[in-house]
């Protein structure tokens, strides 16, 4: 008797194992069976494709009266319809349609194919383009929706719509998967760029300290007056003022300034004279008194 009681605590019931089963499976108004953790995981992208297709073209008005706020549908026939079609299509019957609106139900891929596979503008080639008016009554209604989705031919287009949505909710992927980031690729560091380089701008070459007044006179690279011509040797550039009706300018021989300046009497000064381009006598006031100094 003891065996028998541990035996019965330890096993299941076959009951209890089914119902378990059951509360963890979710079944669509296709027929089709989904675990229900995936269907909530799904949920908001459902919704969303969902919400995105009611703002397309002839699915914002309801498909049998034409009403403005179709905030439900039948994901059997895969149209869009109003709140008021909608208790018409249940009181046709679950064998010719049903209804879901898009806030309190949960909807399957296999669902949400199906209505983007029909649709208002491709539900019109499958069902016809009867309408009813909003101001008939239900009873009436009901008549025309069970006369437009019960018949033979329209239920068996509706059993293909079924079966493409089915094998397309199980082949295809339900739920976009966001893309992930390796994480190689966060924690590679940054590249860091070379330092932009300015180049200094060149420094202005000063002017010669050392220059002696008797080379600039006397010199082998003398600065001839009236020519414009300085010598490079200086660290001047070699540039010419001017090249037109150039004069040779006062020279004076080197030996006698030497022995003018051993003489105790001044010496004749004898100089190489040529008239000024200019006409002003410059040479004559710079050497004037050149021997008595």
């Amino acid at each position: 008797a003891q065996g028998s009681d541990r035996l019965g605590s330890a096993s299941p019931q076959p009951g209890a194992m089914a119902a378990a089963a059951a509360a963890e499976m979710w079944r669509s108004k296709l027929g089709n069976k989904y675990p229900k953790k995936d269907i909530e995981k799904w949920d908001l992208q459902l919704k969303a494709e969902l919400g995105a297709l009611r703002k397309t073209g002839c699915n914002m008005k309801c498909f049998d009266c034409g009403a403005s706020d179709a905030t439900w549908a039948s994901p059997k026939l895969g149209i869009f319809i109003c709140v008021a079609c909608s208790d018409v299509h249940r009181a046709a019957g679950a064998h010719i349609t049903c209804v879901k609106n898009f806030s309190t139900y949960l909807w399957g891929p296999d669902e949400v194919a199906l209505m983007k596979a029909v649709g208002n503008t491709r539900g019109r080639d499958y069902y016809g383009c009867g309408t009813v008016l909003p101001s008939d009554s239900k009873n009436h209604k009901v008549d025309v929706c069970t006369k437009k989705y019960g018949t033979p031919t329209v239920q068996k287009t509706i059993e293909a719509h079924i079966a493409s949505a089915t094998s397309q909710a199980s082949t295809g992927a339900k739920v976009e998967q966001p893309v992930k980031v390796a994480s190689s690729a966060l924690a590679a560091p940054l590249r860091a760029h070379p330092p932009i380089q300015f180049q200094a701008a060149a420094k202005a070459m000063p002017a010669p300290s050392n220059t002696d007044w008797f080379d600039e006179l006397f010199g082998p690279n003398e600065i001839l007056f009236g020519s414009g011509v300085k010598p490079a040797s200086r660290g001047y550039p070699e540039q010419a003022v001017s090249q037109k009706s150039a004069t040779p300018a006062v020279a004076m021989d080197l030996d006698d300034f030497f022995d003018m300046c051993k003489s105790t009497q001044p010496a004749p000064v004898v100089t190489k004279q040529a008239p000024s381009r200019l006409g002003n006598g410059l040479d004559d006031l710079i050497f004037e008194d050149f021997g008595k100094w």
